[in-house]
């Protein structure tokens, strides 16, 4: 699975259920149908609180995230900020903040004619309207539910199997989609909200401005590496052996953690664990095992745990370089010296602190059977010591494991 192509493919549903509705329903409720078209296609201003279940056999996977939509001298861009890194959408292409543009081919949140299809198949689908709250459902069945997702060129990942029903619901706020596989069941829910949009980075702001071409987003390279990601992210639980090594002239640190992650009642939890020290993390709230609450900084091992949970994160962050090993697909790319100094100071905060002079970063991501297997930075430089310039530097690496862990209940309850 693609974490991008499927926040498409949820703003597309948005869309295509808005404008079904005007089909199915324009004689019965024709000012509430043209909201919801306004609401969902036609805001130039608009926040989103998106959620996606996927269940598939044993495996479950939850995306949840942010898509916000402003305009940019006459261009729609779609923000889609999921936690670990946003990705801006505009015109047919898809930016990171560095200004690196991918181009998304036939996928397209703009093509009114798409929708307007789609929306053709789905009014023979069963339409129901709650005059009370204002709500639609629309159920189809197997084939118009494959027709749709045909028109408007959305693949169903593999992994959640083949739709054999589905059922939208959709007010003026809120839109959710459910369908059943043979492989199990996926859930979608968007929410407009009146967060406050983030801001586009000028990178992004330039490449959408000049027309910037891109390069294929649904490269064999990128959809390897979106759903490796997109797995990293979405998996209920999740576990790594973190090691941190600094080094500067004969002097050496180490030191290895563990790493988990566990959805639990709709949260994701991290923990990061040294000895008998832990911390706990959800929704920016940090908490010790006893479950009190803590402050940034006030805890060693709290920039630690942002570090491990978004190192993955980095891949999305510039141009990457693809090379195969015997056993894996590496990426690569080259780390600029602002993202250099804050990871300096989340894993080796004793050699940040005596000013490191910063030459060079790299971080690489090893990936086995669509999943990451391992991840790395390594940042070289030196520090000054006197009238010398002493070499210096730091290795960070995350190993996946398959190590059982629990999350106590103080913690659950103190990061609600």
């Amino acid at each position: 699975m693609k974490k991008t192509a499927i926040v498409l493919a949820a703003v597309l549903a948005a869309g295509a259920a808005g404008t079904a509705v005007v089909y199915n329903s324009y004689l019965k409720e024709p000012l509430h149908a043209v909201k919801l078209v306004r609401s969902f296609m036609e805001t130039e201003e608009m926040s989103l609180d998106v959620n996606m279940d996927l269940q598939a056999g044993s495996d479950t996977y939850a995306l949840s995230g942010d898509v916000y939509r402003t305009q940019l001298s006459g261009h729609d861009v779609f923000t889609v900020s999921a936690g670990q890194a946003d990705v801006y959408y505009s015109d047919g292409k898809l930016f990171l903040a560095s200004g690196t543009v991918w181009n998304t081919g036939s996928v397209s949140l703009n093509n009114v004619n798409d929708l307007a299809a789609a929306a053709g198949i789905a009014r023979y689908a069963v339409t129901a309207y709650d005059q009370e709250t204002g709500t639609f459902t629309i159920s189809v069945n197997a084939e118009q539910a494959e027709k749709v997702l045909s028109v408007l060129k959305i693949e169903v990942p593999e992994a959640a199997g083949t739709p054999e029903e589905a059922k939208i619901t959709v007010n003026e706020t809120e839109l959710s989609v459910s369908a059943k596989t043979d492989k199990g069941m996926i859930t979608f829910t968007a929410v407009m909200t009146d967060a406050e949009h983030p801001g586009i980075p000028s990178a992004v702001q330039e490449a959408v401005l000049s027309g910037k071409e891109g390069k294929d987003l649904f490269s064999e390279e990128n959809i390897r590496l979106f759903k490796s990601v997109l797995k990293f992210v979405c998996r209920e639980t999740i576990s790594a052996d973190v090691t941190i090594k600094g080094d500067v002239s004969i002097l050496s640190l180490s030191n290895t953690m563990q790493y988990f992650r566990k959805v639990t009642d709709g949260t994701a939890v991290s923990s990061l664990q040294e000895g008998s020290l832990s911390v706990y993390m959800a929704d920016g709230k940090i908490c010790s095992a006893d479950g009190i609450l803590l402050k940034d900084g006030e805890q060693s091992l709290s920039d630690s745990l942002k570090l491990a949970e978004t190192a993955p994160a980095l891949i999305l962050s510039g141009d990457l370089v693809c090379e195969q090993s015997e056993d894996a697909y590496v990426y690569s790319l080259t780390l600029d010296d602002e993202t250099m100094e804050s990871i300096l100071k989340a894993a080796v905060p004793q050699i940040a602190s005596v000013n490191m002079t910063l030459q060079d970063g790299l971080f690489s991501m090893s990936i086995k059977d669509d999943s990451i297997a391992s991840a790395e930075i390594e940042i070289k430089g030196s520090v000054s010591f006197f009238s010398s310039e002493i070499p210096a530097g730091i290795t960070a690496e995350i190993v996946m494991t398959e190590n059982e862990f629990t999350i106590p209940s103080a913690v659950i309850e103190a990061l609600k």
